[in-house]
């Protein structure tokens, strides 16, 4: 198997992701479009939520601080196409060249033959997005303008309304991931992004367009029966794609940095295991921005049985050029996958590389 260069790029890659940047930057403006349109059908006012954020009590400190929120979001989104596109492939370019400099796994990337299958579900993803008809925002504007939700019916500092948004949604990103592997049916979606066998930054843009349908279905709902804020779902979902990146990230990262950081934010580290071979390993680690639902319902896991040595990234059902096929990626949640035997991860035969411990 021809192995992808580790310093450059061939130029046919570099080609894909110029033109993945390219219909990537034109679906984020039809998304903006989209979002702008929602938005006027429910009122422009409402982008920033009830009027009961204003602290009753006339405190400058907090009128400034809810403010200051307020105008950034705004901003960012009166020019969110050029903003997003801007943040989000700056971001991916920072992160790949820190693999290329820091990786944690060792083995080659093969991104000759992985890179352009990820990176167009990643443009799949990015031109079916605009097409749903509502979003988490839209529907937190909705319930605002309708007067609907819990949030819109008590009266809360604006410090409450930010508190309440990011847990609720966190969580509710938690349980969607949670049913996605434990629901036969979105376990056959899902496991298009489990069945990359290498981790990396275009990992995290490899998923099944119909995934976009079971995440609409829980995280919608939430946003309108809890009246969650706009402008701080706004924000914990510029975070939440920026943590999606980084977490996949193949970087190796300081034990203590890491330990640190995993206390609030999924770190690559923590996020790998996920990703292991070892079906126990897979069925951890769900949380996609924070840890703390991990922690609080068990299934947080620090390192991989059989250590980061010999950790496998992948399924062991699909281990062929399959994997990297992406015209059968997108059929494959209607085939039937046998699945391997199951084992210990310190068992394995067919480890895919080692990686560098912290």
């Amino acid at each position: 198997m021809v192995r992808a260069d580790r310093k450059t790029l061939p130029k046919a890659i570099i080609n894909n992701v110029n033109r993945c940047g390219r219909i990537f930057s034109n679906g984020v403006t039809k998304l903006s479009q989209t979002q702008s349109d929602q938005n006027s059908s429910v009122g422009a006012k409402s982008f920033y939520g009830p009027s009961t954020f204003v602290p009753a009590r006339g405190s400058k400190v907090e009128a400034m601080i809810l403010q200051l929120f307020q105008s950034s979001v705004a901003w960012f989104k009166s020019d969110s196409d050029v903003i997003w596109f801007l943040a989000f492939w700056s971001f991916l370019v920072i992160l790949g060249a820190l693999e290329i400099v820091i990786p944690a796994f060792q083995q080659p990337p093969e991104r000759l033959h992985r890179w352009p299958t990820n990176f167009s579900l990643g443009v799949v993803n990015t031109m079916v997005l605009p097409l749903a008809p509502v979003s988490a925002v839209w529907g937190a504007n909705w319930a605002y303008g309708q007067g609907v939700g819990l949030l819109n019916q008590i009266a809360h500092p604006w410090w409450i309304a930010v508190a309440v948004t990011l847990a609720l949604r966190s969580l509710a990103g938690y349980l969607d991931h949670l049913l996605m592997h434990k629901v036969p049916l979105l376990w056959r979606v899902h496991r298009v992004h489990h069945l990359d066998t290498h981790l990396d930054i275009s990992t995290s843009l490899r998923s099944h367009p119909a995934e976009l349908v079971t995440n609409l279905l829980i995280i919608v709902p939430t946003s309108i029966g809890f009246g969650l804020t706009p402008w701080v779902l706004v924000l914990y979902e510029l975070t939440d794609s920026m943590v999606g990146v980084f977490s996949h990230a193949n970087l190796r990262m300081p034990e203590g940095l890491d330990r640190w950081l995993r206390w609030v934010l999924v770190t690559p580290n923590m996020h790998s295991l996920h990703h292991s071979s070892y079906q126990r390993e897979t069925d951890s680690n769900y949380g996609t921005v924070f840890t703390l639902w991990d922690r609080l319902f068990g299934t947080y896991r620090h390192a991989p049985m059989g250590g980061y040595d010999k950790l496998q990234i992948g399924l062991r059902e699909i281990r062929d050029q399959r994997a990297s096929d992406l015209w059968w990626q997108l059929k494959s949640p209607a085939l039937r996958i046998p699945s391997a035997s199951t084992g210990s991860s310190e068992d394995d035969s067919l480890l895919i590389g080692n990686r560098a411990k912290p």
